[in-house]
């Protein structure tokens, strides 16, 4: 499948050698900053992604100066809005440390690949905690929700959303299609890019995509 991809961009006019910058969770490059000290190596990201984008990691928790390991967080609801605090120590609230963590991350990005479950990265996979310990529903992580709001049109997606080639060809010709857009926010490109296209398409979502773009565009 991913074979398809320089076929694609050639038919988009997008330009191969201009590689997208992707930002990923240290642990999914197998650094060892996970609160046990581990990490989460997933070899999609090293032995088949790095070699077509340019990778950038970072761990918004040891980012913050939590150590590693560290007591474990998590996503706790309040009356009116979500908390990350540690498990064992309530007292203790990252979320404001996290939101500005994510808040320094440069514009130059286009796009994110995050840890899911993760209080500080997952992607609409987080537990979400009541007072009593109890999981009520499943959400951001504080980091990711946070890059959301920043980067609203760039792809943003946690590992669990990658099953197979399909997954993988839709998120690189996003990244793609994002750096290129990003530079004018052109409404005139997103309509040559459908143009381009000719009422085909390369994944099921990618016209969503590019109408996402047109919504968000000038």
């Amino acid at each position: 499948m991913l074979n398809q991809l320089d076929p694609w961009l050639a038919r988009l006019s997008l330009d191969r050698q201009d590689q997208p910058v992707l930002g990923v969770s240290a642990c999914l490059l197998g650094h060892p900053v996970r609160y046990d000290g581990d990490h989460k190596h997933e070899p999609l990201v090293t032995d088949t992604l790095a070699h077509h984008v340019q990778l950038r990691h970072f761990c918004p928790e040891v980012g913050i100066g939590m150590s590693v390991p560290r007591p474990p967080i998590q996503v706790v609801q309040l009356a009116q809005e979500t908390r990350v605090r540690a498990v064992a120590a309530p007292h203790t609230d990252v979320t404001d440390a996290l939101h500005e963590y994510a808040m320094q991350v440069p514009e130059t990005l286009d796009g994110f690949l995050l840890k899911a479950r993760s209080p500080s990265c997952g992607v609409g996979t987080t537990p979400v905690m009541n007072a009593l310990d109890e999981q009520v529903a499943t959400g951001y992580g504080e980091f990711a929700r946070t890059l959301q709001q920043r980067f609203p049109c760039a792809p943003l997606v946690d590992e669990s959303r990658l099953i197979d080639e399909l997954d993988l060809l839709q998120l690189l010709l996003q990244l793609y299609l994002y750096r290129a857009w990003r530079e004018t926010m052109s409404l005139a490109q997103v309509y040559r890019w459908r143009e381009q296209l000719n009422h085909d398409t390369p994944t099921p979502t990618f016209t969503h995509y590019l109408e996402h773009l047109a919504a968000h565009s000038s």
